[in-house]
């Protein structure tokens, strides 16, 4: 009885273990949370390279993060769960961040490239 009961649990344990884990609807996916991301990156440099004080730069972006979403039609809940989602998935959250920081990196070699010689 020992036996059968132990190979029905390892059945059961390698169909959880198969099954890829569905990604909920209501996340943003990795393009837009990429998107998302580059846009907060670089409001809060605008934010913080006009504000010296750290504690007023947070207190400012707050109100440039919620029309960040507004513009982009995001319901902060949506945020939050992407949030969430991302960082229980740690692998796919790398991907999202390397990503930003090729996008950044690229465009601070073009803005370098932009300006013209002294």
């Amino acid at each position: 009885m020992t036996w059968k009961l132990s190979v029905m649990m390892m059945v059961v344990a390698g169909a959880f273990c198969s099954c890829k884990e569905k990604k909920p609807d209501t996340i943003l996916d990795k393009d837009q949370m990429t998107s998302f991301m580059i846009e907060v990156y670089l409001a809060e440099a605008r934010v913080s390279s006009t504000i010296f004080i750290t504690d007023s730069a947070r207190h400012v972006f707050g109100p440039h993060e919620k029309v960040l979403l507004q513009r982009r039609g995001i319901p902060d809940s949506v945020l939050r769960k992407s949030y969430a989602y991302y960082m229980e998935h740690p692998d796919e959250m790398q991907a999202i961040l390397d990503a930003v920081i090729d996008s950044l990196s690229l465009r601070e070699q073009a803005a370098g490239q932009a300006k013209p010689a002294p």
